[in-house]
């Protein structure tokens, strides 16, 4: 019995090997923890009222970056997928990489003039906020090419570009971050992005040329509707988190609050890692397998409780650890964000099991306007609860408006994902 369970073991695993899946997983696993033992070094390189300042101008481009592109990267995984004419592939990334930079370039100029007239309560907020306008620019492109080849199943490239970006910009952030200052770290991706893209497009060559046909009118129109729905969600959904940190910057004016939040939230993306790394390969076999609904309900229902026990494991063991990670990592100044980390690991848990999967899968089954409608609620009411939690509970509240939102909008999205696939397969056993 033991040898035939280890034999089907590896017989998975070969498959899984044969198409990318390991290489995915461990260059998802290298680059996050090459990007966390950064943001571990930099809150020693940096003074913490440094730190906290660029975590607050970060949290305003990051409002620029969950628009970045009309979110047509996004429609160049779903269609290009999708489509079994290389022409046609080439025709749906070459039209969304034009309209996204476009839409990027004008973009930028409106971000530009809303940074000058706004009102900042964290000084120097302003100048950096604006040396850092051009990095969504480039961010678009680079992930639009990555995408492409994710469409095509080219998943070692893809993994090794991801893999040589986290290298020049972690290397670069840190040795700046020394010899010049703050400034340096936003000067690292100036840097790492433009490398990239022009390794990009040497791996796609053959995947992709410039000379390409324009999509008719109702093509792009398809494409564009699909990628703002999908883009409203990911906004609002990454909103909650990035409204969090402006809320306390807002509310409390005080650098250091916005640094040990800061700090905290690495144990969050600790979790979003595994929950990412499961959702970039699931993605492209769901749209491949867009019309075998029972295929679909089958495997939802199984990665649904593989990731559920994954990150519960994950997250018990980070909740009794975190007081020494801490300790060991940022040492005694950050030593009082440790119970803010324990409120944040429960977030964590609530976004990674109850939203991830479902969230992918409902965006992939043209659930695009649900997904939407309901970070739209929930963004709405975390900033409520959140007000209401700071004014009469002060900084001890700081994290709970994550679980409420999470947890409130992760039930919606298996509830939905459960009972859409569901049907869908029970119908196509009838017919």
């Amino acid at each position: 019995m033991a040898k035939k369970i280890k034999k089907h073991f590896l017989e998975i695993i070969q498959r899984l090997k044969g198409k990318g899946f390991i290489e995915i997983i461990l260059s998802t696993t290298l680059v996050k923890a090459i990007m966390f033992l950064s943001a571990m070094l930099l809150p020693r390189f940096l003074p913490r009222q440094d730190y906290g300042t660029l975590s607050y101008a970060e949290t305003m481009i990051n409002y620029y970056l969950m628009l970045t592109g009309l979110g047509l990267s996004q429609a160049t995984m779903k269609f290009c997928t999708s489509e079994t004419d290389p022409q046609k592939k080439n025709s749906i990334f070459g039209s969304t990489l034009v309209i996204g930079t476009a839409f990027n370039a004008l973009a930028a100029i409106v971000f530009f003039c809303i940074i000058l007239v706004s009102q900042f309560e964290i000084p120097d907020t302003r100048r950096l906020t604006l040396s850092m306008i051009g990095i969504p620019f480039l961010s678009f492109i680079f992930q639009d090419f990555q995408f492409y080849l994710r469409a095509h199943f080219e998943n070692k490239k893809y993994a090794l570009i991801s893999v040589i970006y986290t290298f020049l910009y972690v290397g670069t952030q840190i040795a700046l971050a020394v010899l010049v200052g703050v400034y340096g770290v936003v000067f690292a991706r100036y840097l790492a992005y433009p490398i990239c893209i022009v390794l990009c497009i040497y791996f796609s060559r053959k995947l992709f040329s410039f000379r390409f046909r324009w999509l008719p009118a109702k093509e792009i129109k398809r494409i564009l509707l699909f990628s703002i729905t999908l883009l409203m969600g990911s906004f609002f959904s990454l909103a909650v988190l990035n409204n969090e940190t402006l809320f306390i910057g807002n509310y409390f004016k005080d650098p250091e609050t916005i640094a040990n939040f800061k700090v905290s939230t690495f144990f969050i993306q600790i979790c979003v890692f595994f929950a990412d790394a499961i959702a970039v390969f699931i993605v492209p076999y769901f749209a491949k397998n867009i019309n075998r609904k029972k295929w679909l309900f089958v495997n939802f229902k199984k990665i649904y409780f593989y990731t559920m026990m994954l990150m519960t494991a994950v997250v018990v063991f980070l909740a009794v650890t975190s007081k020494w990670i801490v300790l060991l990592i940022w040492g005694d100044q950050y030593l009082s964000s440790t119970k803010l980390v324990r409120v944040l690991l429960v977030a964590a848990w609530c976004q990674t099991t109850l939203r991830s999967v479902p969230m992918n899968v409902l965006a992939f089954i043209g659930e695009e306007k649900y997904t939407v409608a309901v970070h739209i609620i929930t963004c709405i009411m975390h900033a409520g609860v959140d007000y209401l939690l700071f004014r009469y509970f002060g900084e001890s509240s700081i994290g709970f408006g994550l679980i409420f939102a999470y947890a409130l909008s992760g039930l919606a999205m298996t509830a939905k994902a459960w009972r859409k696939l569901k049907r869908d397969a029970v119908a196509e056993a009838v017919t």
